[in-house]
């Protein structure tokens, strides 16, 4: 089965705390997002391998490596070096600024989330379509579709 979609407004919401990463993925959903949610760094640049997200929302630390590590990783490969990238952290102390990392945005938890929302949409512009949620190879909740199928 083949899933159409807006490429341009995948947004992959990589936070370990559960919680904040459900409430950005169930907003940006119902705002008419394609929302990946993953837990950690490890994964969100396989999934980034996979989906080919305009935006990467992430928080600085992490459980397995920390946000710089992320973005050293997403600006190195050739596949990912063109996704923005909105950080969501309450530990901005942790951010290398050397400006290697190409940030669209910075956010302070806590935030707001319509001020998050609002950052999204000037970043990748507002969603049109209806809300659908993304997954990849093995699913991250129940509702969600693979990747295979939208490709």
């Amino acid at each position: 089965m083949r899933c159409k979609m807006d490429r341009s407004k995948v947004v992959v919401v990589l936070e370990d705390d559960q919680v904040v990463r459900d409430l950005l993925a169930s907003v940006l959903q119902d705002r008419g997002y394609y929302v990946v949610p993953v837990e950690s760094g490890g994964r969100a640049l396989e999934v980034l391998q996979q989906v080919r997200a305009r935006l990467l929302i992430l928080d600085l630390q992490l459980p397995d490596m920390n946000g710089n590590d992320v973005l050293r990783a997403l600006r190195a490969d050739e596949k990912t070096s063109d996704v923005k990238a909105m950080i969501v952290s309450g530990h901005m102390n942790m951010l290398k600024r050397d400006g290697s990392h190409q940030i669209s945005q910075l956010v302070d938890k806590p935030f707001d989330v319509e001020q998050v929302v609002s950052q999204v949409e000037d970043l990748i512009g507002k969603a049109q379509a209806e809300p659908t949620p993304l997954a990849v190879d093995r699913p991250f909740r129940p509702y969600l579709i693979s990747a295979r199928q939208m490709a």
